[in-house]
């Protein structure tokens, strides 16, 4: 017994715990609302595929870490001494000076000026769909909860709501409060589907429903939704420098993972296993519409997306400023204020326009999944992983990386090209 405890106390003691929960506000979000839809599209091993991309996620958030200390010194490259089998990345002493800041210099130093473009179109591109995500889930919780108009409508009022705070706030830091929303948010999701669900199958009010063990066409939907789900990565960087002691970001990342999973597998397996084929995404459409507590949920959500959308928006344009060498306010104050107005409202446009015309919330979700969130999460680490540090790679790590992009190369491909077909033909039929 004493042994265990102190195994425990170790374990403890080599997570850096406010790290964690950084981690978790920035992945703990929308994308365990479409769970239950993705054992839908996949089936139940689809369950067994969210253990598995929370493995994969896992490696490549670490590799990715890796990867930022890669970078030639004036004494050599910049090895990387592993502590506990390889699990927690520590830097020699010297490096840190020569590590990179951000995944767009990764991009650059693996792979020049086309791997700075890429990386830097695949994040913004994943700012903007994630935001237009938002305003899509909010204005159906809207029409849900207070009628009257059509979905559309509501995305111009929300959009309404959040484009003063985006347009004239000049800086928008993501407070404590909001965090803690974030969360507080998504476990109201996790204790609602599972007791209501629960309760609504013991009652016998929910008829028996149909269940597959795999369905292969779909597949690759359910993959690329549940990649979003783990979608971190961006900002792996920014946590890992801001640690006090960055020899625990192995273990953190691994404890984050393994904390995500074991909250999206029983939502998962529970809204799956009550609603089956019938399940909807957002998984709360499929409570009683009526019930006091799932209609509680989802106005504390539409608060939460609304909040958080100026935070996304704000610092893509603040980013895309330095990118397009926009005038600083010292140089040209009007100029400047001008432009960024302009670029901001652009932003606005962008993501209200696309959320009117295309309010499909599940397929939305896949698409962004497969095509911007697999990249940053799958795609990038290993390729920049195998372009900087292949010398001190095994065979058995090189095959690893290998398998791992091609696993999201497919997978992402195949369900973007679903999620746009599907989109495609929603929107040519005119459905709501």
């Amino acid at each position: 017994m004493a042994r265990i405890l102190q195994g425990i106390k170790e374990l403890s003691d080599s997570i850096h715990w406010s790290s964690l929960y950084t981690c978790l506000c920035i992945m703990l979000g929308t994308g365990i609302l479409q769970l239950p839809y993705t054992l839908r599209q996949g089936g139940w091993l689809a369950c067994a595929l969210i253990v598995v991309v929370a493995f994969m996620a896992t490696y490549t958030g670490k590799v990715l870490i890796l990867c930022l200390y890669s970078r030639p010194t004036s004494e050599g490259t910049a090895e990387l001494l592993l502590e506990r089998g390889g699990d927690t990345p520590k830097p020699f002493e010297g490096s840190d000076e020569n590590r990179m800041v951000s995944y767009a210099e990764l991009g650059y130093e693996a792979f020049g000026r086309a791997g700075e473009v890429t990386t830097q179109i695949v994040h913004k591109a994943n700012q903007v769909g994630v935001s237009a995500l938002f305003l899509i889930l909010a204005a159906g919780f809207m029409e849900e909860l207070m009628g009257k108009l059509p979905t559309s409508t509501y995305v111009l009022i929300c959009g309404a709501i959040v484009s003063p705070v985006v347009m004239f706030s000049p800086n928008y830091k993501e407070m404590a409060f909001l965090s803690f929303l974030g969360v507080s948010a998504s476990m109201c999701v996790v204790v609602v589907v599972v007791v209501i669900g629960s309760m609504q199958h013991i009652q016998g009010e929910i008829e028996d429903r149909h269940h597959d063990l795999f369905l292969s066409k779909t597949f690759a939907s359910s993959f690329a939704a549940i990649t979003l789900s783990f979608g971190g990565h961006a900002n792996f960087p920014t946590v890992e420098a801001d640690m006090p002691d960055r020899r625990k970001f192995g273990t953190t990342v691994s404890a984050t993972f393994a904390t995500l999973a074991s909250i999206y597998v029983p939502v998962a397996v529970v809204g799956y296993y009550v609603y089956g084929d019938e399940v909807e995404s957002p998984v709360l459409d499929s409570l009683p519409a009526s019930g006091i507590f799932p209609r509680l949920t989802k106005i504390w959500i539409t608060f939460h997306v609304l909040s958080s959308y100026p935070i996304l928006l704000l610092d893509t344009a603040i980013e895309l400023q330095v990118l397009l060498k926009l005038p600083k306010k010292e140089e040209s104050p009007r100029l400047e204020l001008v432009l960024r107005y302009l670029l901001r409202f652009g932003l606005v446009a962008v993501t209200v326009t696309f959320a009117y015309f295309i309010p499909f919330f599940a397929d939305v979700m896949s698409l962004v999944g497969a095509t911007c969130v697999a990249g940053t999460v799958f795609l990038m680490p290993c390729a920049f992983n195998l372009k900087l540090r292949w010398h001190n790679m095994s065979k058995a790590e090189v095959l690893l990386n290998v398998v791992i992009f091609m696993a999201g190369s497919i997978g992402g491909v195949i369900a973007a090209k679903q999620a746009f077909s599907s989109l495609v033909d929603k929107v040519r039929n005119g459905d709501d």
